[in-house]
C-alpha cells in the first residue's frame, strides 16, 4: 500500500534519469541539464516564478528495493536544487540568465518535499502511480471544476 505525505529531504531526492522524457542518461546532472534545455524559455520561466513564490509541492516516488525514484516533480525539483547550486545548470552562454538568478537570489528555502510512495513490489501500488501520472500528464481530469480567478 503506498505511504501518502512522506517527507524527504530535497538533497535525497534525486531527479529521474530514466524519465519518460528522454531515454535513460549517465546521472542527475545529465537529467537537470536535459530539463533546462529540452524547454530553456519554459524552464526559465518556472524558475523566475519559484524564485518570486515557491510554493511547497508534493511529489511522487517509486521505491524500488531501496532506492526512490522521482516520478512527478522532476522540473520543480531541479529548480530548487538550482538555485542551492548553480553550477548544476548547463555551462552555456544561452543558459545565463538562469544562472544568474540563481547565484543572485540564493537557495530557495524549501528543504524538505512531501512525497506519495508506490512500492514496486505492489502491482496495485504500480497501477495507482501509472493512473495518478496519466491524470497529472496525459488525461484531463473531471474532477477539477472549472472557476475564474
Amino acid at each position: 500500500m503506498a505511504e501518502k505525505g512522506v517527507g524527504f529531504d530535497i538533497e535525497d531526492i534525486k531527479i529521474n534519469k530514466e524519465n519518460f522524457r528522454h531515454s535513460p542518461l549517465g546521472s542527475e546532472e545529465e537529467a537537470i541539464c536535459y530539463l533546462i534545455e529540452e524547454d530553456y524559455d519554459s524552464y526559465l520561466e518556472l524558475a523566475k516564478r519559484m524564485e518570486k513564490d515557491c510554493r511547497t509541492f508534493p511529489v511522487l516516488l517509486l521505491k524500488r528495493n531501496e532506492t526512490y525514484i522521482l516520478m512527478d516533480g522532476n522540473r520543480r525539483t531541479s529548480v530548487i536544487k538550482i538555485f542551492k547550486h548553480p553550477e548544476l545548470s548547463p555551462n552555456n552562454p544561452r543558459y545565463e540568465e538562469l544562472r544568474n538568478l540563481c547565484r543572485s537570489r540564493g537557495p530557495i528555502e524549501i528543504n524538505e518535499l512531501y512525497a506519495d510512495v508506490y512500492d514496486d513490489q505492489s502491482e496495485d501500488d504500480r497501477e495507482n502511480l501509472m493512473n495518478a501520472l496519466n491524470e497529472l500528464h496525459i488525461h484531463e481530469n473531471k474532477t477539477k471544476k472549472d472557476w475564474n480567478a
